[in-house]
């Protein structure tokens, strides 16, 4: 795995992150949820508020964390 990617397994699941030189993608296979990829241009995101945004991508689907 190159410096350009991150990835976190745990009992959870894995999460991997690979970023791009003007996107990401960050692939999340948690147990017991359905696989979801979600890719996003640096410029269509605000990372203004801290990681709060990319946080955001993971708590959305999962209101209650």
């Amino acid at each position: 795995m190159d410096s350009g990617n991150y990835r976190r397994h745990d009992n959870a699941g894995v999460i991997t992150i690979e970023i791009k030189r003007m996107s990401f993608l960050l692939i999340d296979e948690r147990q017991g949820l359905q696989l979801r990829i979600i890719s996003r241009l640096f410029e269509d995101i605000s990372l203004t508020s801290g990681s709060g945004r990319l946080q955001g991508l993971l708590l959305d689907r999962n209101p209650n964390h």
